[in-house]
């Protein structure tokens, strides 16, 4: 997603009121003043830093890495963080970078741990111009066992005093409608020091009946004032599982928690390209900015089973989408082809290039699918990636030994996970965001499903120009999975 400045530190005494927060000791040191020049900078040298997600095959609890560019890193931990940590704690299962102590101008990390205590927990760690502190505030889940709270979290800046946090809880129970799912949202100020009770937001919020199974909260993005909530798991009329994506912003005014505006869109809506069926699941991954971009990688296209594609459009207002678009590996311009399995679009990505226009700069959106299931040749589920770049050259595809690096392998899933490098291009173009790729399913040596991160300085590299690959800050791992989660930033 395009980079916003928002940010995770919270401190002690956030969310007391609701009872909910654990505090640990103050920082060893105060957060020095970041120059917030390049966003995703956690050491203060002007380079954006490179956060990934692995697990600890063991014990399944997770840890987040945090690869500064000017030199080590920083692996996060539960138990680091001076809290408790078990098998199936799932931390790192989500991660948003942003600004949520605005005191500083430094970057913090939200990250959720949906299987911790039974309900989920969620943790705030502060940015401090050396990295990230070896201290968090947690945040249990409000709603008790199988909540799954900390699935997805994310944050909006309002403004620079008007900061809310979202988490996502899809295991939440609505009345009868079992693990309907919700998003609870917080009001913060600008230090951190003052919040609201949470506020738990359900389908009804949103024009509709709450139903089982639909997982609300499960897929998020956050942008400014906006959440994008991809709901997978939607029934749509008697399609199961066909999927939806609800739009919503909120009131920007200090202290209130209210929607402001809100739209649902699913592939019956007016305009939609295709139809909902069963198993389409619209919304398994979202990206929003200006427009709305959406996986759909359980769409069948004639006759092969998810086949995926990948959708696009914008919100007219007044609970209205329109300006529909959509891209299957079949759509002229675009390469490959479409196979079985393939599964394009379980991972999105939207950023941006400036180019020149006549001596002056003007940005052009660009759009990220992973298709973790592609066959390269003969080599099964080896995956890939295809770059979109509407008015700025044609669509083009990344492979292993194709403008990526390495050797495409059987399983490595290439794609599995998108997220992007802020402020780092200078090339033929002007400048814009650079991406990662994910691909946890790589074995580095013989070593099996250690994963492997990929990053370019630039959403629109030559082949092969400026990616680097990334494996883990330790010991390379067997089950790892590095880059199963890449983070949001809002």
């Amino acid at each position: 997603m395009n980079a916003r400045r928002s940010s995770s530190a919270l401190i002690a005494g956030i969310l007391v009121a609701a009872g909910f927060l654990i505090s640990p000791p103050a920082p060893a040191h105060a957060a020095s003043w970041c120059s917030g020049t390049t966003f995703q900078d956690f050491d203060n040298d002007d380079h954006a830093d490179l956060v990934v997600a692995r697990t600890l095959p063991a014990t399944q609890a997770g840890v987040v890495d945090v690869v500064l560019s000017g030199g080590g890193t920083q692996t996060i931990s539960a138990s680091s963080l001076g809290f408790a940590s078990a098998a199936g704690d799932a931390f790192g299962a989500s991660i948003h970078i942003g600004t949520i102590d605005t005191t500083d101008n430094c970057p913090d990390l939200v990250i959720g741990s949906p299987g911790a205590a039974g309900g989920g927990a969620v943790y705030l760690v502060r940015g401090n111009g050396d990295g990230v502190a070896g201290t968090a505030t947690r945040v249990a889940s409000p709603a008790g066992a199988g909540a799954r709270f900390g699935t997805t979290v994310g944050s909006l800046d309002l403004s620079l005093t008007r900061v809310k946090l979202i988490v996502g809880a899809p295991g939440v129970d609505v009345g009868a409608a079992t693990d309907a799912g919700g998003i609870y949202v917080w009001q913060l100020a600008a230090d951190g020091t003052t919040s609201s009770t949470a506020v738990l937001f359900t389908y009804a919020a949103f024009g509709a009946t709450p139903g089982a199974n639909d997982h609300l909260g499960s897929v998020m993005d956050t942008y400014s004032w906006h959440v994008t909530l991809g709901v997978p798991d939607r029934d749509v009329g008697s399609a199961v599982d066909a999927g939806e994506v609800v739009t919503t912003s909120f009131v920007d005014e200090f202290g209130a928690i209210q929607l402001d505006d809100w739209a649902r869109a699913n592939q019956n809506s007016p305009g939609a390209p295709g139809k909902a069926e069963t198993g389409d699941h619209f919304g398994a991954s979202v990206d929003a900015d200006t427009m709305v971009l959406v996986g759909v990688p359980g769409e069948d296209i004639a006759g092969r089973k998810d086949v995926g594609c990948v959708m696009r459009y914008g919100d007219v207002g007044n609970h209205v989408v329109g300006n529909w678009k959509s891209w299957d590996q079949n759509t002229s311009g675009i390469p490959s082809s479409n196979e079985a399995g393939d599964r394009f679009g379980a991972a999105v990505h939207q950023g941006w290039v400036e180019i020149l226009v006549d001596d002056d700069p003007v940005a052009k959106s660009v759009y990220v699918a992973g298709a973790p299931g592609e066959d390269v040749g003969s080599v099964k589920d080896a995956g890939a990636v295809t770059v979109i770049a509407p008015g700025v050259k044609p669509a083009y595809g990344l492979t292993q030994g194709s403008g990526l690096p390495g050797k495409a392998e059987k399983g490595d899933q290439v794609g599995a996970a998108l997220g992007d490098l802020p402020g780092e291009y200078h090339g033929p173009y002007y400048g814009g965001d650079g991406i990662l790729v994910g691909a946890p399913g790589e074995d580095v040596g013989t070593t099996v499903d250690s994963g492997l991160v990929m990053s370019a300085r630039g959403l629109l590299p030559k082949a092969k120009f400026g990616w680097t690959s990334t494996t883990n800050a330790g010991a390379i791992v067997a089950g790892a999975r590095y880059g199963w989660t890449l983070p949001t930033a809002g």
